[in-house]
This record gives C-alpha cells, sequence and structure tokens, in this order.
C-alpha cells in the first residue's frame, strides 16, 4: 500500500464480490482524540477521503 498519498486511517476494507478486488476507504486530515474530531492538522481545511482498489493476484 505504498501508493497511499500521505499517512491517515484506514476506515474500511471490503471484497468486491463481483470480480474479488480489495477496496480499501483511507481517510486524512483530521485530528482525532479519543475516538473524536478535534480539527484539521495543519494545511488542511477539510477530511480527505480516498477509495484504492487493489486488483486480487493470482
Amino acid at each position: 500500500m505504498s501508493d497511499f498519498k500521505r499517512a491517515g486511517e484506514i476506515e474500511g476494507l471490503a471484497i468486491d464480490p463481483t470480480n474479488s478486488d480489495l477496496l480499501v476507504l483511507a481517510n486524512r486530515g483530521t485530528r482525532v482524540d479519543r475516538g473524536m474530531p478535534i480539527g484539521f492538522y495543519k494545511g488542511y481545511m477539510k477530511e480527505i477521503h480516498e477509495l484504492y482498489i487493489y486488483k486480487k493476484v493470482k
């Protein structure tokens, strides 16, 4: 997963039932303290959500 643009958190993982691809939802930009959002990291005005799709290796 070296193609992630910047560090953040992986929010969710799923397998696409139609083709077995791995789907990864990653978020970055929001500061979290004890499970609650408390603002943004320097350089962010909002949280960024990114979807990564990885093909199944045979």
